[in-house]
């Protein structure tokens, strides 16, 4: 990498922590959408992953009495799932497809946000979750 790749990554990677340090989620999400730019998908997803990781083990202990485990044990089936058919589409998949899905899911996202839709299915406490979990598979699809 050159140095005005380190420098857009370090400022694009503190950005996304205040904004996750501000709201809880989206670090992932804003790193993986600004750098795949100009870094290849392969690069950042599991240097994101590994960020992601540290960060969260940290809330682990502080939130572990206040999980709703039976809602959270739906989402790791859905992890499971997704997070080997992500990484196979990372490998196989040229830079700029994954580029092009990327754009076209935060685009689907952000609209259906600004139109004010929600998914009624789950209780209101956790809809605010469930996106925050959108905003993590924005990385773990495609690795």
């Amino acid at each position: 990498m050159e140095l005005i790749e380190w420098v857009m990554l370090t400022l694009i990677v503190g950005i996304a922590g205040v904004v996750r340090g501000c709201i809880g989620f989206g670090f992932s999400a804003l790193v993986v959408a600004s750098a795949t730019l100009f870094l290849a998908p392969s690069q950042v997803v599991p240097m994101i992953a590994v960020l992601e990781i540290a960060a969260s083990i940290q809330m682990v202990l502080s939130t572990w009495r206040d999980t709703a485990w039976r809602i959270l044990s739906y989402l790791l089936i859905g992890t499971l799932i997704a997070t080997p058919l992500g990484v196979y589409a990372l490998v196989v998949m040229p830079a700029d497809n994954i580029r092009l899905l990327l754009s076209a899911v935060i685009l689907i996202m952000s609209v259906l946000l600004a139109v004010g839709w929600q998914y009624r299915g789950l209780p209101a406490r956790c809809r605010f979750s469930g996106l925050g979990w959108y905003q993590v598979s924005v990385m773990v699809p495609p690795g």
